[in-house]
């Protein structure tokens, strides 16, 4: 349901106000500096603590597929980290360029979840016999791998496009895309 909201919302939003910057413009222009303010400010922490869950996630799957030792997760935070980083500092195309190969990865991660998955499913087994009730995080926990492929995929190329120079052409152009 959220990307069918961001689809509806984004692109209206971005011919109405047609200048890059993501959600602290939107803000600027319809409620003022403080909420641009605090609107930066979450963007901010989404993208730290976006970038620390895709490093530990990148670690989890490297340490499952190749049994690496504990002690080593630092050495791949501070390595992506790095990465990332000299991307930033190369050049918003170079990050553009990498966004949209890491959007095009997470999309083929996503279709063989799902048709690895198809397998498995069973209508009995997960909705007939399933206790509905909420009793812990566990579930939730478990479900956040897919959830950040899901959110990298369907998010990466509108917020790439909504920071280029014609947002009210490419905006649309990026969520059609994704």
């Amino acid at each position: 349901m959220s990307p069918l909201v961001a689809a509806i919302r984004r692109p209206q939003l971005s011919a109405t106000i047609p200048a890059g910057g993501g959600p602290y413009i939107f803000a600027l222009h319809a409620i003022g500096p403080r909420a641009a303010f605090f609107s930066g400010l979450a963007e901010t922490l989404k993208g730290i603590a976006v970038s620390a869950s895709t490093f530990y996630t990148i670690y989890s799957y490297l340490q499952a597929l190749f049994d690496i030792d504990v002690m080593f997760a630092p050495v791949f935070v501070v390595t992506f980290g790095f990465l990332l980083l000299s991307l930033n500092i190369f050049g918003v195309q170079a990050l553009f360029r990498m966004q949209a190969c890491s959007t095009t990865l997470c999309v083929l991660l996503l279709l063989i979840m799902f048709f690895s998955a198809i397998p498995h499913l069973s209508y009995n087994r997960w909705v007939v016999e399933q206790n509905w009730e909420f009793t812990s995080l566990d579930s939730t926990i478990h479900a956040i791998p897919s959830a950040m492929w899901f959110y990298l995929g369907i998010e990466g190329l509108p917020l790439a496009s909504d920071e280029t120079i014609e947002p009210e052409k490419n905006v649309p152009l990026g969520l059609f895309l994704s």
